[in-house]
């Protein structure tokens, strides 16, 4: 459903992370994802693992799946977009940290998610 589960998992309905630009996500995906997260007010604070073992077209197809469930209208997912970021961070051997992932820059991203707070504290991308 979406919803995430308390301390656990984030909520992906309305998440920056999941919502704005395709990179984030693909990123999230491929290495995991580690530390305090806080979306809309919710707090998770376990390790998301990586999904890589997953082929390009399965990564892209999930992703469009959740960018558009529960009334969202994000864009889709293409299985190149995957394939171009599995290439660009192939060398990377760990989960991506939340102000890692927060500060990603990519050109003509309009609303990028803010980080409130420091890791380990109440940190929330908004």
């Amino acid at each position: 459903d979406g919803n995430g589960a308390p301390g656990k998992a984030a909520s992906m309905r309305g998440s920056p992370l999941l919502l704005g630009h395709e990179g984030r996500p693909i990123r999230i995906v491929l290495h995991g994802l580690r530390g305090r997260v806080v979306i809309k007010g919710e707090a998770a604070d376990m390790e998301m693992p990586t999904l890589a073992a997953l082929n390009d077209e399965q990564i892209a197809d999930a992703l469009t799946y959740v960018r558009r469930e529960w009334d969202h209208r994000a864009d889709p997912v293409s299985k190149d977009a995957v394939a171009k970021v599995r290439e660009e961070t192939k060398d990377r051997g760990q989960p991506w940290s939340r102000d890692e992932v927060i500060g990603l820059k990519f050109a003509g991203e309009k609303n990028p998610p803010k980080a409130e707070g420091k890791p380990g504290q109440k940190a929330e991308a908004k």
